[in-house]
């Protein structure tokens, strides 16, 4: 029954999101790619606390080769935190952005390496666009299994790593509340640390915790729980001895 329950709930979500809140974001991202230019949805997850969906941006200069780039939000309902990923060449590489900062979708040349840059209002109207999805009165309950469910997970990452296996460049990882939430606290040795909030963590289908940011990189664990990898910077981490 609970499963049941959750997934009309999850549906329901989908339903929302594809009949308002899409098609919203479509027409706020069409201003940064001009008239001759496309927004293209690509994905649309919907998990018990967040919606995951991307866009591809094509943008037609008069003249010039078509580029395009990828829009990626993550948004809890739950929290009503959105997190905003760029991938500027369609690569699969993406990169977190600040709505209040003007936006370098790409360079022009590769030669001259011109910027295209484009004012962030249209990314700004795409997250409120989040605003019109109908209450949720199960979300909170949610959001709260799901970040026990994280802090469980998080026992077996917690602890002293070192970078690249240097025992010169050693952080340390644990589960608990900063100034930037509550989430998997990660530091350098003797530095303030950074808290990955439960809305961007997540379980793969063998339990192991990954996060789809930090350090403006995915986050996966080994599955014998020894190593964390960083793809997106090359980097990895081993266990302290």
């Amino acid at each position: 029954e609970v499963a049941r329950r959750e997934a009309t709930r999850i549906e329901r979500i989908r339903t929302a999101f594809d009949e308002v809140v899409a098609p919203r974001q479509v027409e706020a991202l069409r201003e940064l790619v001009g008239e001759n230019g496309e927004v293209t949805p690509l994905s649309t997850d919907v998990t018990e606390v967040v919606i995951d969906c991307s866009y591809r941006l094509t943008a037609r200069p008069e003249g010039g080769v078509p580029v395009s780039s990828v829009n990626r939000f993550i948004h809890c309902p739950a929290t009503g935190r959105t997190k905003l990923l760029v991938d500027v060449f369609g690569r699969g590489t993406f990169k977190p952005i600040n709505p209040d900062r003007p936006l370098i979708l790409w360079t022009d040349d590769p030669i001259t390496r011109k910027e295209i840059v484009r004012d962030s209002p249209p990314l700004a109207k795409a997250v409120a666009a989040f605003g019109s999805l109908p209450a949720d009165p199960d979300a909170a309950v949610a959001f709260a299994n799901h970040t026990a469910a994280m802090e469980r997970a998080a026992a077996t990452v917690v602890g002293e790593w070192l970078s690249r296996g240097d025992p010169g460049k050693r952080w340390l990882v644990a589960w608990g509340s900063t100034d930037s939430g509550t989430g998997l606290l990660i530091s350098e040795v003797d530095r303030p640390a950074f808290a990955v909030n439960p809305d961007w963590l997540r379980l793969d289908a063998a339990g192991r915790l990954h996060a789809d940011d930090y350090r403006q990189s995915r986050v996966v664990v080994s599955a014998d729980r020894q190593r964390i990898d960083f793809p997106d910077h090359n980097d990895w981490w081993v266990r302290a001895k």
